[in-house]
């Protein structure tokens, strides 16, 4: 019979009348898991009853070989309070050096590590109720700690020791809650997580009614769900009371209708929205983000390549546990006075230089990351970090800046190549020639909304996403017209990866994140005379997909991409 059999014959049978006393479910229930789980119950020397360990006994000791015990299991009458129990179990496993504790009453699980700190709730790294899991589930759980070649390799403690972490992880990040969401609201200057959050809630609008609100609206909305001073956002979550601290100073400045008497509400709503709504100067699609990252096709914020690297640190460890670890190992990670990773900040610098003294990022579980570093080191780290998770940079993790699109604008060539003279077109020596000074760079109008890029290869990307909007199957339309589709490359993909049919490096950076999951290759001149591959092209047949009409430089036409920007 099988562990799940088993499992769905005791649950059939998991009432009090069948298992009326301890032993009856140490008889019933707990021996007959346990020869599922491959411990030979026979033998009193590997599953060993009323094991002494000191003044005390144990309902069962899991031994290996030797004899050592390796997991003390107390068990109680069905039903019975197993929680009374804890304590005096946990401390003789505690003294006679058992790492895993399990305390049942044949129908509830309980795993402890009674090594660990904290209090016995925060010790237990699972209870598994049979009633209200099916059995698949339950021997999933039960494999994962008791299955004995995983008790007696120590792959058991390992999993346990991980999950354990993984939920006390979770549980601050829970705390953490109320004090970001305060933080947001805060702030001295909008950032990008109000940007964000914007975004999001705007977003789910126009999927539930077609129409995409006006920032200004949605902003006011956050706001007016703050109550008065000294209590949380409407509607609170129950039980949670540390939230009944929450009192965001900021909203008092931007919340409407302002009470009488309130002097600091004097500034104007229209200021605050405005500075969340507009495109900042270092934008590349709008959502107030100075960078690009995708990682695996997934799209990150980030204000600047110091937040781009630590993000990538971060997934690369929560991808694959222990990744920093691997990365702390590489010879790469260690230079002649600096680390780029280390388990604690006195170890990344060798120096006492004070310019190091808080030159570094948490990373998280005491790891912390270098951020001296120029763009091109930490461009580099990036590299190596995808090296060591064996993943391609340029494909699979995809970093782009704005200062940096736009040197590579100016320079002729949307693409980082060396000895690149042969993309040095006319028309992108124009494009240098004639843009006014300041942020902003080209000027797209669609539908009579004007918006401010940096560069071409964003105005592209915004006219895609904005066709978008208006069209939820556009993507669709555009990726099955023939165009799209050239010997090497297509304009656009749901995949970062088909886009380009090679792994030619130049084409590391010549991609833009859409939405949806959608990607449009940016390796385009505007234009390019006979050619239909050019992002002004691009931008016509984009038009014709969506029945619009568009013009370079000229009123009076559906979308207009000014590159004098007047």
């Amino acid at each position: 019979m099988t562990l799940e059999a088993k499992l769905k014959e005791i649950q059939d049978r998991l009432a009090p009348e069948h298992f009326p006393s301890e032993a009856a479910v140490s008889q019933g229930i707990v021996l007959p898991i346990l020869r599922e789980l491959n411990w030979d119950t026979d033998n009193p020397m590997v599953v060993r009853p009323e094991y002494t360990a000191g003044r005390g006994r144990v309902d069962f000791a899991l031994c290996e070989g030797s004899g050592s015990p390796k997991v003390f299991i107390e068990v109680k009458g069905l039903g019975g309070e197993t929680e009374d129990a804890v304590e005096q179990v946990m401390q003789y496993a505690f003294r006679a050096g058992v790492r895993i504790v399990v305390l049942t009453d044949g129908g509830t699980w309980s795993v402890y590590l009674p090594a660990e700190e904290g209090s016995y709730e925060e010790r237990r790294v699972f209870k598994l109720d049979l009633s209200e899991h099916s059995p698949q589930e339950s021997s999933k759980f039960l494999q994962r700690y008791l299955e004995e070649s995983r008790v007696v390799s120590g792959e058991a403690l390992k999993s346990a020791l991980r999950d354990l972490g993984d939920r006390k992880r979770l549980e601050k990040a829970r705390r953490a809650v109320p004090s970001a969401w305060r933080d947001i609201f805060e702030a001295s200057e909008p950032d990008e997580s109000l940007n964000l959050l914007v975004d999001v809630l705007a977003d789910r609008v126009e999927s539930k009614v077609g129409v995409r609100p006006d920032d200004n609206d949605v902003v006011n909305f956050l706001h007016s769900l703050q109550r008065q001073e000294g209590q949380v956002l409407a509607p609170p979550l129950s039980g949670v009371s540390e939230r009944k601290q929450f009192v965001p100073h900021r909203a008092k400045q931007v919340s409407a209708p302002p009470p009488s008497g309130t002097s600091e509400r004097k500034q104007p709503v229209p200021r605050r929205v405005r500075q969340v709504s507009t495109p900042p100067s270092l934008g590349t699609n709008g959502g107030g983000r100075s960078g690009e990252l995708v990682i695996l096709g997934k799209s990150f914020p980030c204000k600047n390549p110091t937040d781009a690297m630590v993000i990538v640190f971060k997934e690369l460890e929560r991808r694959e546990r222990g990744f920093w670890q691997r990365f702390y190992t590489d010879r790469r990670n260690h230079g002649r006075t600096r680390r780029i990773i280390a388990q604690g900040a006195m170890r990344l610098y060798d120096s006492d230089n004070p310019r190091y003294a808080k030159a570094y990022k948490q990373l998280g579980g005491g790891w912390v990351i270098a951020t001296y570093n120029n763009k091109k080191t930490i461009e580099k780290n990036i590299r190596i970090a995808a090296e060591v998770a064996r993943l391609r940079f340029g494909k699979d993790i995809i970093v782009n800046f704005a200062d940096s699109l736009q040197s590579q604008e100016e320079q002729g060539s949307p693409l980082p190549l060396s000895g690149a003279s042969k993309r040095k077109q006319p028309v992108q020596r124009r494009v240098r020639r004639v843009s006014a000074p300041g942020p902003a760079r080209v000027k797209v109008v669609i539908d009579g909304k004007p918006s401010s890029w940096q560069n071409q290869s964003d105005a592209m990307a915004t006219v895609f996403k904005e066709l978008q909007k208006r069209d939820q199957n556009f993507y669709q339309r555009f990726y099955e017209q023939p165009r799209n589709h050239g010997k090497t490359r297509r304009i656009i993909a749901q995949d970062a990866r088909g886009l380009y049919d090679r792994d030619n490096p130049r084409y590391e950076k010549a991609i833009r994140p859409l939405s949806g999951g959608w990607f449009i290759s940016t390796n385009y001149g505007w234009e390019v005379a006979g050619s239909k591959s050019s992002k002004k092209e691009i931008i016509q047949l984009a038009a014709d997909v969506a029945g619009l009409k568009f013009k370079e430089n000229i009123s009076g036409k559906d979308i207009i991409v000014n590159l004098d920007d007047d």
